[in-house]
């Protein structure tokens, strides 16, 4: 079945073996859809624009409570210190997993 207005060829189904299909996306660069590089590369332009505000995972990982404390400060919204701990315990990667 043809997509009115597709622009370049179909993508086909990916493979139901999740490592296949990953290390097929890093060998092909971005397989089956648009280059994985040039994808992060264009973030990576706006990162000084003032409405931009980029996370570093290993900031994250080392420093949660400051990097979310830095993003409601971005965001403007006040942090509620009685729930603090718990919003940060919220976010953690252990909590959402």
């Amino acid at each position: 079945m043809m997509m009115p207005d597709r622009v370049g060829p179909p993508i086909e189904r990916p493979s139901a073996d999740i490592k296949a299909f990953w290390c097929k996306m890093l060998r092909k660069d971005g397989y089956p859809m648009w280059s994985f590089w040039e994808n992060i590369r264009t973030w990576c332009q706006y990162r000084d624009l003032s409405n931009m505000h980029l996370f570093h995972y290993n900031n994250l990982k080392r420093d949660l409570p400051g990097e979310l404390r830095e993003l409601a400060g971005f965001l403007y919204i006040p942090i509620d210190e009685a729930r603090w701990l718990q919003i940060v315990e919220s976010c953690t990667f252990d909590w959402m997993r």
